[in-house]
Order: structure tokens, then C-alpha cells, then sequence
């Protein structure tokens, strides 16, 4: 990412196999084109540290996140926060996903869904994160 302070790295550097699996399920999740679907990747974010408003631009039609970590239920933070939508997610169950279109039905970018992966004091999380670009003749 570009702001924040976590790091990535590419699945399929730790396993070919399950990243083309992600890929394949998410495609057919979302009704689109395989070779649409980008590289799923792995987000370790350590404790206390955050990504900050983070949107994946007009490229990409939806984005996705499988939490690999679960959060306390009564935890107050580590949530994925979209602010100007009002919408917070808790990922309360390892395996929870998160998708959504990050473009506007005029298929221009939606800014309220920049999204903030808040700090966690005390506990490393992982995300498995993919996007999916917009086919060529959108």
C-alpha cells in the first residue's frame, strides 16, 4: 500500500495453486472475466498498524478482502472502516469476506469507499486481499 504501515506480499509467491483457486472463486462470485481478476495478496498488518483511506482507483471494479484473523467481537478497534459511508466491518470469524464495487453506477470512482484498516493494539492480522479490474470495453 501506498499509505499506512502494513506489508504484502504476493500469494502465489506462497502458494501458486490456492491463489489461482481465490482467484477463480471470485470471479464467479462476481459474474466477471477470469483474467479481470489481479493477483490475490497477502496484508500483514503488525500491532498498531493501519492503512489510511486507501481507494484502488477507477481500474478496478470491486475489491475483496478475506480476514485470515479474527478479531475479538468486543474489541473496539481493528475493524476495516470505510468513513464517508459510515459502514465499519468486524471481522469477528477467520474466513469472514468483504466485497464491494468501488466505481459508481456511471462508472466513475466512488471516493466514500476509501477504506481504512484501523490499529490493533497487541495482535498481528492478516488480510488476503484481491481487486478486480474493469474489462477494457467498460
Amino acid at each position: 500500500p501506498t499509505r499506512g504501515s502494513s506489508s504484502v506480499a504476493a500469494l502465489r509467491d506462497v502458494s501458486a495453486a490456492y491463489a489461482e483457486v481465490v482467484a477463480e472463486r471470485l470471479a464467479a462470485l462476481l459474474d466477471a472475466e477470469p483474467s479481470c481478476v489481479e493477483p490475490p495478496a497477502v496484508e500483514r498488518l503488525g500491532p498498531g498498524q493501519f492503512v489510511f483511506e486507501r481507494h484502488p482507483g477507477l481500474g478496478r471494479s470491486h475489491s475483496a478482502i478475506v480476514y485470515l484473523t479474527s478479531v475479538d467481537a468486543a474489541c473496539e478497534d481493528g475493524v476495516t472502516d470505510f468513513k464517508h459511508t459510515t459502514f465499519q466491518f468486524r471481522p469477528d470469524l477467520a474466513g469472514a469476506a468483504l466485497v464491494w464495487r468501488n466505481i459508481d453506477p456511471q462508472g466513475r470512482i466512488d471516493d466514500r469507499l476509501k477504506q481504512t484498516e484501523m490499529p490493533l493494539a497487541g495482535m498481528t492480522r492478516y488480510l488476503l486481499t484481491c481487486h478486480v479490474a474493469r474489462p477494457v470495453d467498460a
